[in-house]
């Protein structure tokens, strides 16, 4: 199962919404503040290079 298209659609929709613990782990990265622009563009250029399908609760 491959759910990336449907995170990349989200994103590319503008229908993403940021937990205020990200929001907060985004503001104080260690090797610079992440913008959300950047998170955009990695999420719409991202790809799947190992899924663990087995995981639980749910895939990796």
């Amino acid at each position: 199962m491959n759910i990336l298209p449907a995170i990349q659609k989200s994103f590319k929709n503008g229908r993403v919404i940021y937990s205020s613990h990200a929001r907060q782990e985004m503001l104080k990265e260690e090797f610079g503040r992440i913008y959300e622009e950047e998170v955009y563009e990695s999420a719409g250029r991202g790809k799947i290079v190992e899924g663990y399908l087995k995981d639980k609760p749910y895939p990796s």
